[in-house]
């Protein structure tokens, strides 16, 4: 009869085995901490070399500088209200001039000269230069010492403007037609003015309006029911003028309206 082997015969062989699986592990586990170690140190390396990269870089590479053909008007305006304005100059950085934001390539997109930024105020007149900032959207100027300020015809050349804000006891005179050219805005606010004359009726043109604000000015003669074909108004001011008459019952079509 045949005889099986002892059990602690196969005893070694099944050790062995073990002993040679551990091993593998081992070596597997050992070559994925390397590789590990590998990515970290590679990790790291990128990090030390984009942070040398900040400290040697010249802060004007990270800049939005503003484009050239945005410093003349600047500048002439600048000289024009008598005021020193940081970084409105050549090569100067959009990112930190005072009221200004550019876009990538650093054309002047936003002008917001108020108290904020100017506490003395803007004096007048108003500077045609404003016309050559032709990729404007937003436009708020706090004009409230020196002379008087007319709306300048130059802004008609503005045709991306969305946002016209002008304030303050120099701004003077009558609305300009020139505000006709002007479709993209959607919102025209002249507040605490000496603006005269009546609501012009090319108002009607602005289709795009969403507010209209001529608050606390020296308007007069009667609100005109043209108003009623700004359809998409939802904020109206016309509070302390000189307006004679009463509140047209055409502007009740204004079904957007929120506030009047």
């Amino acid at each position: 009869m045949a005889r099986w082997p002892p059990l602690f015969a196969v005893q070694p062989f099944s050790r062995a085995r073990r002993q040679g699986s551990a091993h593998s592990r081992s070596v597997v586990r050992k070559r994925a901490e390397s590789r590990r170690g590998r990515n970290l140190l590679s990790e790291s390396s990128v990090g030390l070399l984009l942070a040398s990269l900040l400290v040697l870089r010249p802060y004007s590479a990270f800049a939005v500088l503003i484009d050239s053909s945005q410093v003349p008007p600047l500048l002439e305006m600048q000289a024009g209200w008598g005021v020193s304005l940081s970084e409105w100059r050549a090569d100067g950085n959009c990112d930190v001039a005072t009221g200004l934001v550019c876009d990538e390539g650093g054309f002047v997109t936003s002008m917001t000269l108020t108290s904020q930024q100017v506490p003395s105020g803007l004096p007048g007149p108003f500077p045609t230069a404003i016309g050559s900032l032709t990729h404007l959207t937003e436009l708020a100027l706090d004009l409230s010492t020196g002379g008087a300020a007319s709306i300048p015809d130059s802004i008609s050349s503005l045709r991306r403007l969305a946002a016209l804000h002008l304030s303050g006891a120099a701004l003077a005179g009558s609305m300009p037609s020139a505000i006709a050219q002007l479709t993209a805005l959607a919102s025209l606010s002249l507040l605490d003015s000496n603006m005269t004359g009546s609501v012009p009726a090319f108002l009607s043109a602005l289709t795009q309006l969403t507010e209209l604000a001529l608050y606390n000015g020296a308007f007069t003669g009667v609100i005109p029911d043209t108003i009623a074909s700004l359809t998409a108004l939802q904020r109206l001011m016309l509070a302390h003028n000189n307006f004679t008459g009463s509140i047209p019952n055409s502007l009740s079509a204004l079904s957007s309206l929120e506030y009047l």
